[in-house]
């Protein structure tokens, strides 16, 4: 039997076999009908919507934050609310933007615990999420491509602190200090770093600091 050929009709081709659209391809297209999917039924529904991405960071004063906050946790969202939220791995830190349904990392974390941490935001109200993360194929992340469960259902590995690191525990309560200072006495915090230390007249920052450090060494 010959094979149906296709017509140039009205400037559109008629059903049957089509040319090829890949240039130097001598053959022929034949249009085959698909089995319906997942994909098909969903792209056509009208439960579709257009990706709104924001960026959501340290960066955005206030004002900004709360409203991408409030836009993607809305019950009834407007049309151009945002639906992905692109951030850091320090969004969970103090952060309410509602309940996620799917969470991509740019990269794998280094540990398993940091891992966990970074998905585990996502599916806390049905207990379902999906959950991607683009992989390296070279360095110390290839080993992970044959072996996910190393990274999935890993070992955790306990937080655990060198208490003798005499630095980091100064750092730690002048810190602890100067956030105290700033929350009682906001009438003498500087506007800027560099002022912080020029002058230790009485009722200044760099006084009330030394005073606040000197009574609480005094207690210990």
């Amino acid at each position: 039997m010959p094979r149906p050929r296709a017509s140039n009709t009205n400037r559109g081709w008629t059903t049957g076999w089509r040319p090829c659209l890949v240039a130097r391809c001598a053959g022929q297209l034949l249009a085959t009908p698909r089995d319906d999917n997942f994909y098909r039924r969903l792209y056509g529904s009208a439960d579709m919507r257009r990706v709104v991405a924001r960026e959501h960071t340290s960066l955005l004063e206030d004002v900004d934050r709360r409203a991408v906050e409030d836009g993607f946790k809305a019950a009834l969202p407007s049309p151009d609310a945002p639906n992905v939220l692109v951030a850091t791995p320090t969004l969970e830190m103090g952060i309410d933007i509602g309940d996620l349904s799917s969470v991509i990392l740019a990269s794998l974390p280094e540990s398993v615990a940091s891992y966990l941490q970074r998905i585990g935001r996502a599916g806390r109200l049905t207990g379902n999420s999906l959950n991607l993360a683009f992989v390296r194929g070279r360095g110390d992340q290839l080993p992970r491509l044959g072996n996910p469960l190393s990274v999935i259902n890993g070992e955790v590995r306990p937080p655990a602190t060198y208490l003798d690191a005499a630095e980091i525990l100064r750092r730690q309560y002048l810190a602890a200090v100067i956030d105290d200072v700033a929350r009682n006495s906001p009438d003498v915090m500087p506007a800027r770093s560099e002022r912080a230390l020029k002058s230790s007249a009485q009722d200044t920052f760099w006084a009330k600091s030394s005073a606040k450090a000197a009574l609480a060494a005094s207690r210990i």
